[in-house]
């Protein structure tokens, strides 16, 4: 799982034979990864996000996050 953006992208690992994807949703800054635990059934989301320290790429990153959550 992978988003491109001005860093050259972000990305998460995981252990197939535990996690299983469920969700993703990706965009310039951030990942939104779900999984699901395969043997207690759990569920957790993972975000990944990378920013440069300009305020329009910060200004960007965080109104995509809050349309996500929204």
């Amino acid at each position: 799982m992978k988003a491109t953006g001005a860093s050259g992208g972000i990305f998460t690992l995981w252990n197939h034979s535990t996690w299983e994807l469920t969700y993703e949703h990706k965009k310039v800054h951030w990942l939104k990864i779900e999984f699901r635990n395969k043997i207690i059934g759990y569920q957790i989301y993972i975000f990944n996000i990378y920013v440069a320290s300009y305020f329009r790429d910060k200004e960007q990153c965080w109104n995509t996050l809050v349309e996500c959550m929204g």
